[in-house]
């Protein structure tokens, strides 16, 4: 007698329930269902290891994790109570942690332990060029990560960054000064991106912005004074002198 196999493939839906992480979750699956059939009656069953995985609903509600780190932070924030230290600037009260601007910079940590920490002060008049708003900006940056306005501080928050060797808060300014490059800026951001070390994108992108300025006015600078600002800043002087003296010429022609 003669006889014929077949296999043949079906794909069946399955839900599978099992825990995870004490949570039930319910898997909804494709399975692929191999039937073996004899003269056309099914006599095997078999279930394929391999499947698709549609979706996964959880049928109980994880419980929610909340970082409440953020939040706290902001409450200590200026705030004299959670503070043990005041930076005085601009006659204005600064109150901060030791402990907070210690842990994010190498340079508070060295100021705290070892020369007020030898002076036993719980104050100190700053001697900047930031204004107390800018200060105040880098504080909360420190605490929080975060930076209000950054446009109306990035050049003030920039050398802070670079001088307390904070990375985090310099490359946010290096973004801003990208964002912010123009025929009117590039000069000033082209000088500060070498004098703070900033990345080669942003003196890339700041020098082209100049040679654009120069060929505007029917002159080419070379590539190679890409690294060179001080002989920038001299070609932008001369470029003043001349504009200066052709209006002079051109007035009382």
């Amino acid at each position: 007698m003669l006889t014929s196999n077949w296999i043949i493939d079906k794909l069946v839906s399955k839900k599978i329930t099992q825990k995870i992480n004490g949570n039930e979750v319910t898997l909804d699956l494709v399975v692929n269902e191999k039937c073996i059939l004899c003269n056309g009656k099914k006599i095997a069953k078999l279930l394929c290891c391999e499947f698709d995985l549609l979706d996964i609903t959880i049928s109980q509600k994880l419980p929610k994790i909340n970082n409440d780190l953020k939040t706290d932070l902001e409450k200590a924030l200026f705030n004299e109570d959670l503070s043990d230290f005041t930076f005085i600037l601009d006659n204005t009260k600064i109150p901060v942690s030791r402990l907070l601007l210690s842990a994010r910079s190498p340079v508070f940590n060295r100021m705290f332990n070892s020369d007020f920490k030898e002076k036993g002060e719980n104050s100190q008049v700053l001697e900047t060029n930031m204004t107390s708003e800018s200060f105040k900006e880098l504080i909360r940056y420190i605490y929080i990560g975060e930076v209000n306005d950054i446009s109306n501080y990035v050049y003030d928050l920039l050398e802070a960054a670079e001088y307390y060797q904070i990375d985090g808060l310099k490359t946010i300014c290096e973004e801003e000064l990208l964002l912010s490059l123009s025929l009117d800026t590039a000069k000033k951001i082209f000088q500060v991106a070498h004098l703070y070390r900033c990345r080669s994108d942003l003196i890339d992108a700041s020098y082209s912005y100049i040679q654009s300025i120069f060929k505007i006015k029917s002159y080419e600078i070379p590539d190679k004074y890409k690294d060179n600002p001080s002989k920038i800043n001299a070609l932008f002087e001369k470029l003043a002198i001349f504009e200066e003296e052709f209006l002079d010429m051109s007035l009382n022609y």
